[in-house]
């Protein structure tokens, strides 16, 4: 299985609603054929362009797929949330993992 994972802050380090998870989820899944996603919440720490250190509440969408991911799905996906969260990047992480759903 190949898992997919974007980690990344919201905009203005906002703390996610349910609603926020949401709208990310099924983008997810719409835009890139994923039968289904996890998001997570957790705390970050990431170095500005400017040397600046920011501490902020971050997210990690998950998408375990059998096939990889298309890299221009992924790469537009990615686009998309650093341009509507305004942030300097997106970490996409693509693993190979032995996993299967019981």
């Amino acid at each position: 299985m190949i898992k997919t994972a974007f980690t990344f802050a919201l905009g203005n380090s906002k703390t996610a609603t349910q609603e926020d998870a949401e709208i990310y989820l099924k983008l997810a899944m719409a835009s890139l054929d994923a039968g289904g996603a996890t998001w997570t919440a957790h705390a970050g720490a990431y170095t500005m362009d400017d040397g600046t250190a920011v501490i902020e509440p971050s997210y990690t969408l998950d998408t375990l797929t059998a096939e990889p991911i298309e890299p221009d799905k992924v790469r537009r996906l990615a686009e998309f949330i650093k341009r509507t969260e305004k942030q300097e990047s997106v970490l996409v992480e693509i693993t190979t993992v032995n996993a299967q759903f019981i």
